[in-house]
């Protein structure tokens, strides 16, 4: 495996000496970063042969908590549907979600974290800075099942935690999970630069201080031309991890063949009911490129409508 630590010393000099690009310039976080092994390359069209069929996967997607946000945020309010519609800018109720993956050999995870009520009651104490809590405006969460109350509830102590991009509202359960627990996350997701990153960096890094490097999935391109990339996760075509750019350069779908058929949890790439079913990507929170996150919001709608008995679960409703 190859760890991934800092940038090249001529990667990182700029006008202000002994500040890193990682900081200049933005990654999601400075944490180490180590190739993950878990998973192999695989195209849509094999996947598709085995997504009708139910798989051995116990699938439950669970409410964290409640929070409000400006609706522009989650839903391009300027797309001709959102128009047509009459939609204007409001508070805009939405979940954290938390989903537990029972797999019959390899163990439990969990795919995104839910919220820890320690994070929500000492931020600052959680490595929250000042600013960031008062851009995820903490005072409108309200926590319905911590994740350590998840954790509690569950057969066995989970194995890993897959997410669907590292924003802050999709990691604020790290907090309860053991520091042993691997963290995988596509490996764009983390190289990436954004500026918005000054932002949220170095909290990331407080939060996922003291674990061991974040294992990131390296996506080749899908053979079917239908998606940026598929990994089927444990090689037995039971979960399948979709890049799906857009909202950031390594958001995932997740495609689970549960005990009672197919779910995909869209993550980010959609957020909202309205947006799912007219076609209308996220608004400003989405940090990359919405056109981007359009045609990978259009390209998991084509794949259910191809397979009509998959269950969608979307990012936030």
């Amino acid at each position: 495996m190859n760890i991934i630590t800092r940038d090249k010393p001529n990667e990182r000099q700029d006008s202000m000496r002994g500040e890193t690009l990682a900081f200049k310039l933005g990654r999601v976080t400075s944490h180490p970063i180590m190739c993950s092994e878990l998973g192999r390359t695989t195209s849509c069209a094999a996947m598709e042969t085995v997504i009708d069929e139910p798989g051995p996967i116990h699938l439950s997607t669970l409410v964290s908590a409640n929070w409000e946000v400006p609706l522009n945020s989650i839903l391009e309010l300027k797309h001709p549907e959102s128009r047509a519609a009459g939609l204007i800018n409001h508070e805009e109720p939405i979940h954290l979600y938390v989903h537990t993956l029972q797999h019959p050999t390899r163990g439990s995870f969990l795919i995104d974290t839910g919220v820890s009520a320690r994070l929500i009651e000492d931020p600052t104490g959680s490595g929250l800075s000042r600013l960031l809590r008062r851009f995820l405006r903490l005072e409108r969460i309200s926590i319905q099942r911590s994740t350590s109350d998840v954790l509690l509830n569950l057969p066995q102590k989970i194995s890993g935690v897959f997410l669907t991009h590292l924003h802050m509202d999709h990691i604020m359960g790290l907090p309860d999970i053991a520091r042993d627990v691997q963290v995988y996350v596509c490996l764009a997701d983390i190289t990436d630069r954004r500026l918005f990153n000054l932002l949220t960096q170095r909290s990331v890094d407080r939060i996922l201080a003291g674990r061991g490097p974040v294992l990131g999935w390296q996506f080749q391109a899908d053979p079917s031309g239908e998606f940026g990339g598929i990994i089927d996760i444990f090689g037995d075509s039971s979960v399948f991890a979709i890049l799906t750019p857009g909202h950031t350069l390594g958001s995932i779908a997740y495609l689970v063949r549960s005990t009672t058929g197919a779910v995909l949890l869209t993550g980010d790439a959609c957020r909202t009911h309205f947006g799912w079913e007219h076609g209308v990507e996220a608004g400003s929170y989405t940090t990359l490129n919405r056109e981007l996150n359009l045609q990978s919001l259009n390209r998991l709608r084509a794949l259910v409508r191809r397979h009509p008995k998959i269950e969608v679960r979307l990012g936030h409703q």
